[in-house]
């Protein structure tokens, strides 16, 4: 899963995976549906990948950030756990990582996702049509199935069950209703998954305090990419990354990229959106409401740059 943005440019977020395939891409920041462009990635390799022409992921003398996830690698199989089998499904439990696409059939569904655990995150966007990406994620709510909040978009989260038919998902499946976004009858989607991995993943929520002197949230390991979100109350959030590529120190300020936006990088002073990247977790140095606010509500998703606790297995 290979996920391409141009930071000194107004070029949409390039997303890239192996099931799928090679120049098939789709666009964090807008509700697109997906594209074949052989100028944008064209093969992944042993060790990386390679990019074409495309302006969106390889202009000359302009800057580009890359995250990266491997699921099992090649296109995967089919996963038959759920009521839908999945067209294909690659899987690595080891990272916390599954990526599947399926046909919709306009009924109340489950799909299996393989990780063994139960996922925290999981995103779903529709591949044919111009419908949004959908986003459960296990910190919205007391009850998260019943939430959904949408990743090219800036409202709050809101209460649907159409979305994820109220169902918790469970250590082999996850839940889908009625609505569009994740299944209209016939229709191909993709989805990502994601489960917490002690030393190396974490997908949580915390309260902000509006104070410089900011919360602090234990991880469990140094994060190299936190991704944040506001969700309470119609907030015209922005999904906010950090990265320990771009920002490799604590030293004030924070190149800002949006998930939900085409804009290019621009820094902003750490009152505005700077967060501290420490040894077991991540504090807060802002105090607007994006990032901070006193009382205010938001999600976040965090890797490790290595795993901590089973640095041997990976």
């Amino acid at each position: 899963f290979t996920w391409i943005k141009n930071r000194d440019a107004t070029d949409s977020h390039c997303l890239f995976d192996s099931t799928r395939g090679v120049t098939k891409v789709l666009h964090s920041d807008t509700a697109a549906n997906e594209a074949t462009d052989a100028d944008t990635l064209k093969s992944w390799t042993s060790d990386g990948y390679t990019v074409g022409a495309d302006v969106k992921v390889n202009t000359s003398s302009e800057k580009y950030i890359s995250w990266n996830w491997l699921a099992g690698g090649g296109s995967g199989s089919s996963n038959t756990d759920g009521s839908i089998n999945t067209t294909t499904t690659t899987v690595d439990a080891d990272r916390g990582v599954s990526i599947s696409t399926y046909t919709g059939t306009g009924s109340a569904a489950t799909i299996g996702h393989g990780l063994g655990v139960a996922p925290r995150f999981i995103i779903v966007k529709d591949r044919g049509a111009t419908n949004d990406w959908a986003v459960y994620h296990a910190g919205l709510a007391t009850d998260p199935e019943t939430d959904y909040i949408l990743l090219n978009g800036t409202a709050g989260s809101a209460d649907d069950s159409t979305y994820w038919n109220d169902t918790a998902p469970t250590t082999t499946l996850f839940s889908i209703g009625t609505n569009a976004d994740v299944n209209t009858n016939t229709n191909t989607y993709i989805a990502y998954a994601f489960a917490d991995i002690d030393g190396f993943s974490r997908f949580g929520s915390f309260t902000g305090n509006g104070n410089t002197d900011g919360t602090y949230v234990t991880c469990g390991f140094r994060p190299s990419m936190l991704v944040r979100r506001r969700f309470d109350a119609n907030p015209s959030g922005s999904w906010l990354v950090k990265d320990d590529v771009r920002n490799p120190f604590n030293d004030g300020s924070i190149e800002v990229l949006n998930w939900n936006q085409n804009s290019a990088e621009n820094a902003q002073a750490e009152s505005s959106d700077g967060v501290d990247f420490h040894a077991n977790g991540f504090k807060l140095k802002a105090t607007n409401n994006g990032s901070n606010g006193a009382g205010l509500k938001y999600i976040y998703m965090a890797w490790a740059a290595n795993p901590l606790k089973y640095s041997t297995a990976f």
